[in-house]
């Protein structure tokens, strides 16, 4: 409607963010009111300038006060200063179901967050299929294109009473059948390559496709890399950089506290 293309620079978004606010449209949601998504922006904006910083940070190897966490912090708030995320007061009071009716209503514009997205749409009554994406650009330009994913181990127990049967249930579960059954019940992209993605929407199946065939660097999510004793509480932490825009790195000190407690200062 407004005659505006996704953006492939950093300095692309910032500016797709000023066309959207001066059409009267609030650029970026962020929930910060359901807690957990406090981490979301926080970890982009680490990756997006250093992957390899990013991994050794969540095991321990790297401070919360290192010069990049801060940059990152001191990222968000400056958009937040800027009006990207729009009124402050409402950003950190903001669900996910109040999210999604601003986007339905065009009070917002867009949304960080995972493809899974998609079910709560479905749940709204909304179509998710009114929407596209796009991969984040990077801090750091001469990186290649990165997306998140929620990755874990499927793991059975080597020492189990019934290993080979746990097994046979773990690669039947794996099964494109399978995977396909559960990602479509649930409105998730399939886990398994083999699965037939022309079942997907257009959006989802594109996606996918995207990260099979583009060479996109899959990063995995700090609430998965990160020890739940750290990033748990952590994520509140970071998520007060949305009211607290100033505040960079003292909430960097913050976050780096609760990981010495379980890392060893």
């Amino acid at each position: 409607r407004l005659g505006l293309t996704p953006p492939t620079t950093w300095e692309g978004l910032l500016e797709l963010g000023r066309n959207l606010s001066a059409a009267g449209v609030t650029p970026m949601a962020v929930p910060i009111g359901d807690g957990w998504p406090g981490f979301i922006w926080f970890e982009e904006l680490i990756f997006r300038q250093d992957p390899d910083f990013y991994y050794r940070l969540v095991v321990g190897e790297e401070k919360y006060t290192n010069d990049l966490v801060v940059r990152a912090l001191d990222t968000i708030g400056q958009l937040v200063q800027t009006g990207f995320f729009g009124d402050p007061n409402t950003t950190l009071v903001l669900t996910i179901p109040d999210m999604l009716r601003g986007l339905v209503e065009e009070r917002y514009a867009m949304v960080l967050i995972g493809d899974w997205i998609s079910g709560s749409f479905a749940a709204s009554g909304a179509d998710f299929g009114a929407y596209d994406w796009f991969v984040l650009p990077n801090l750091n330009p001469s990186l290649g294109q990165l997306m998140v994913a929620e990755t874990g181990p499927l793991a059975a127990s080597a020492t189990g009473p019934n290993v080979d049967a746990a097994l046979q249930a773990l690669d039947a579960w794996m099964s494109p059948q399978a995977q396909e059954a559960w990602s479509l019940a649930i409105g998730l992209i399939f886990t398994n390559a083999r699965s037939d993605v022309s079942q997907l929407a257009d959006n989802k199946a594109r996606l996918l496709n995207a990260v099979n065939t583009q060479g996109i660097t899959v990063i995995n999510r700090i609430w998965e890399a990160a020890p739940p004793q750290v990033i748990v509480p952590a994520s509140s932490v970071m998520g007060r950089i949305f009211a607290e825009p100033n505040n960079a790195a003292s909430i960097a000190q913050e976050i780096q506290g609760l990981a010495d407690a379980f890392f060893g200062a």
